[in-house]
């Protein structure tokens, strides 16, 4: 995909404005906003996991599929979905990673201001944990259904 300044909107653009908007926000040392951002975002995350596994499971029901790296046909509705299990496409992958490496900053307060800190440890690896398999469930079914018809 090239870089393509000629158009309003553009990914180009959208990206700089994201960045400028956003960059007030991260630079804080304050983080009790985002402390309490996150306490109500917890419902807002399992509305997303379940619209994705809805759309997962409704692809499911309605799509056919393969294993294979071939290139999608989404002008076919009807047309085999090919699911390749390798890409070299590790651009979005790499961006998540970052924003996430850069949020378990917010997990230090967290862990500091704990009700029961001798319980630290397990607590940070149930919630690591629960987080690991949230990851790779909704990962696995929204790029299934989000492949689909």
């Amino acid at each position: 995909m090239d870089i393509d300044f000629g158009k309003w909107p553009s990914l180009p653009y959208t990206c700089i404005l994201f960045s400028l908007l956003s960059f007030p926000v991260i630079s804080k040392r304050e983080l009790s906003l985002f402390i309490k951002v996150g306490s109500y975002g917890v419902l807002f995350v399992c509305f997303i996991i379940l619209f994705i596994f809805a759309m997962g499971i409704y692809s499911l029901t309605i799509t056919k599929y393969d294993i294979s790296n071939e290139e999608n046909n989404f002008a076919d509705p009807d047309s085999t979905r090919h699911l390749g299990l390798f890409k070299s496409d590790f651009g979005p992958l790499a961006g998540m990673m970052c924003l996430g490496y850069y949020l378990h900053n917010c997990v230090i307060p967290i862990l500091k201001n704990a009700a029961n800190p001798r319980k630290n440890n397990r607590d940070m690896f149930i919630g690591y944990s629960l987080v690991f398999i949230s990851y790779v469930a909704v990962g696995i079914v929204g790029y299934v259904g989000f492949s689909g018809k």
